[in-house]
């Protein structure tokens, strides 16, 4: 159990390895583990005893100096990791990018993300890891860069310890024992939910940095024949938001129409300001008689997280012009064949 190591230590990988020997006819056999270590302090640190079964290895006391490594763009290899954002609100997206230079080759390299403490947090990965080549003091490194997001959950405080890249520098033709980086720890403070605007107390919690509103229509909606049905495809998207976070646009309840809710389908793209999650809504809409039916203004309150301020998403109103089949009908007259078969039309028409 390594578990006592982390008072004092960021313990990093931990490998294993068993042997045999015979010597004489005696057979030995050892179990050697290998830990790397890197001390989060200065000054003197006793590496403490490692109990294994009923034995213990001996306490072993170093010192820690200040560390000497060379700044970026002198450094052979160095971590660095940034927030967007050091205030945000609950369930607010933050972005976290960890950037790894190397400008000489490394084996055996491994990427320990950082511990994640505080409020509860969702972690989500923003894209996959992106590799290029950067200049910096006129030495070139190859740089890996991954972009994680960040959700929480309840206001407070989170905390993110540095992330560390392992790995064995291949420096003259030789290998180095392995070596740690480690970037910088991070602090952000959570603000609880604001309240809704006055104009809109049931408003959802939404926050984001950008919201749209779209729609699609399977055909020309503006005249259309009583009992055929017309789909619309209502699409909302935000930017710093997951798609399982948006809320539902629930289908009208206009007379004269009757309206199918389909299933909704859900997914999500990765932008320069992070995860844009997207749902879309479907509607078959079958008008019942002859006449012109409006479909109300459609509108999303959203929190705009830079502006710190609330916005609506909106689609204008659309009016309807139904054609009754059996002549002038208007929008409430008496029933028909083709109301009939408005009623008899199947879920998702």
């Amino acid at each position: 159990d390594f578990s006592i190591l982390e008072d004092d230590f960021y313990v990093g990988q931990v490998s294993k390895l068993s042997s045999t020997s015979i010597v004489n006819g005696q057979m030995t056999r050892s179990m050697t583990w290998s830990v790397s270590l890197m001390a989060k302090r200065t000054g003197t640190i006793q590496i403490p005893p490692i109990a294994v079964g009923a034995e213990r290895s001996n306490g072993v006391p170093i010192v820690v100096n200040e560390p000497t490594n060379a700044p970026p763009g002198e450094a052979e290899v160095f971590v660095t990791s940034d927030i967007d954002v050091d205030d945000t609100w609950v369930q607010a997206q933050i972005l976290y990018r960890i950037r790894i230079y190397r400008a000489v080759p490394t084996r055996q390299p491994a990427l320990r993300e950082p511990t994640i403490s505080g409020v509860e947090t969702l972690v989500e990965l923003a894209g996959d890891d992106r590799q290029y080549e950067s200049v910096l003091n006129g030495k070139p490194y190859s740089v890996i860069e991954r972009t994680i997001a960040l959700y929480p959950q309840e206001s407070g405080e989170i905390s993110i310890s540095p992330a560390m890249f392992e790995a064995r520098v291949l420096r003259n033709g030789r290998i180095t024992g392995r070596k740690v980086f480690q970037s910088d720890a991070h602090t952000i403070t959570v603000a609880p939910i604001p309240p809704p605007p006055a104009d809109r107390p049931d408003a959802s919690w939404l926050p984001a940095r950008d919201v749209v509103l779209g729609e699609d229509w399977s055909r020309q909606f503006d005249e259309l024949e009583a009992g055929e049905p017309v789909t619309r495809e209502i699409t909302l998207s935000a930017l710093g938001q997951l798609e399982t976070q948006l809320p539902a646009i629930d289908a009208p309840g206009v007379d004269g129409l009757n309206v199918y809710a389909d299933k909704p389908e859900f997914g999500r793209t990765v932008e320069a300001g992070g995860i844009r999650g997207q749902r879309k809504d479907q509607y078959a809409i079958i008008g019942l008689a002859g006449g012109e039916v409006e479909l109300p203004v459609v509108e999303v309150p959203w929190w705009d997280v830079e502006a710190a301020e609330w916005k609506v998403a909106s689609l204008p109103a659309r009016t309807l012009t139904v054609r009754g089949a059996g002549g002038p009908e208007t929008v409430g007259g008496p029933s028909g064949p083709n109301e009939i078969a408005a009623e008899a039309a199947p879920t998702g028409a």
